[in-house]
């Protein structure tokens, strides 16, 4: 396997989006490319297992770090911040990284991946750009009922309007995640639904890079493309 790490320039606001690219060894026999989109609070390297396994498969695979999270940020305070451009700019992002990789490698089947919050973008980006694909996987999606999203927004706006969209809410972030574990009892962390392997829950609990909470600006952009 062979792999690649560099950056690329969103268009919503020239942020360098920090990319990884791995390859089979002989590229002349590759299936086709496979694009994943992680999932909220959580980075790219996650990722590298399942991707070995895909290359081994003879796919290339292609992963960004969403802005906001792993080191597609200028700074550690902009963790769980998506900037300016919202939700719109992270769907132009995968947007770019997918043409960079058609363009490197040259028509073969595209199949987009997206896991929980990449999963509501993988959503989106099929409304708006599904004819460019040949398959995709949604993978760990919800569609929460509009009652409950409407709340969520209107309790985050709230928020916002008294401690700034940059303010990270215990409260939002309990609404967000508070009911992943309830079927996990008993429960030996707090994070028992990621994983059934014990150690991989025990490194995402140990990364830091997992253990920050979302911007208000962040909670409203997630909820938004939820809804």
């Amino acid at each position: 396997m062979k792999s690649r790490f560099f950056t690329l320039p969103s268009s919503a606001d020239k942020l360098d989006l920090s990319v990884a690219v791995f390859e089979p060894e002989d590229l002349k026999g590759a299936r086709g490319i496979f694009q994943l989109v992680h999932g909220m609070v959580e980075h790219k390297e996650r990722y590298y297992g399942f991707i070995e396994w895909l290359v081994d498969k003879g796919y290339i695979c292609v992963i960004h770090d969403n802005r906001g999270h792993g080191a597609s940020i200028n700074d550690k305070i902009e963790l769980g911040y998506m900037g300016k451009g919202g939700w719109k700019a992270l769907v132009e992002d995968v947007m770019i990284v997918g043409d960079w990789a058609r363009a490197s490698y040259g028509p073969m089947e595209f199949t987009l991946f997206g896991h929980s919050m990449g999963s509501f973008y993988t959503r989106n980006y099929l409304c708006s750009f599904g004819d460019e694909l040949d398959g995709a996987i949604v993978m760990a999606t919800a569609h929460p009922s509009k009652f409950h999203n409407d709340y969520c927004m209107a309790m985050t706006k709230a928020i916002a309007a008294v401690k700034g969209w940059h303010y990270r809410s215990p409260y939002i972030s309990r609404i967000m995640f508070g009911d992943c574990n309830a079927r996990f009892q008993p429960s030996r962390t707090g994070a028992d639904f990621l994983c059934k392997d014990e150690a991989k829950v025990d490194a995402y609990l140990n990364d830091e890079r997992c253990q920050f909470t979302f911007t208000l600006s962040g909670d409203y952009d997630v909820f938004t493309v939820m809804g």
